[in-house]
């Protein structure tokens, strides 16, 4: 009986969203929204808006592009600082 029901919740729940486990920063100016929702403090919403930002608003180049996503503050900034490369950076 247990195992039906865990069976059930898993069925019920999608798979987590793995972390990024390297520390390759992405780029803020093309990375994926399924690369940018492995940023801690970002899921699927946050990283769809700055695709969405990026491509129907403005070029985001940097942390301070990435501040005019709505849903993205300075507390987002500050856990994405090493995780986030600015373009012209690294070639790109």
């Amino acid at each position: 009986m247990l195992a039906a029901l865990l069976t059930a919740v898993a069925a019920l729940n999608p798979a987590p969203v793995a972390t990024r486990t390297t520390w390759t920063p992405l780029s803020a100016a093309s990375a994926p929204a399924s690369e940018l929702q492995g940023l801690e403090g970002a899921g699927a919403g946050v990283a769809r808006r700055i695709v969405l930002y990026r491509t129907t608003v403005a070029p985001i180049r940097d942390l301070d592009g990435l501040r005019r996503v709505p849903g993205v503050g300075g507390r987002k900034l500050h856990l994405w600082s090493a995780a986030i490369r600015e373009s012209g950076a690294r070639g790109t």
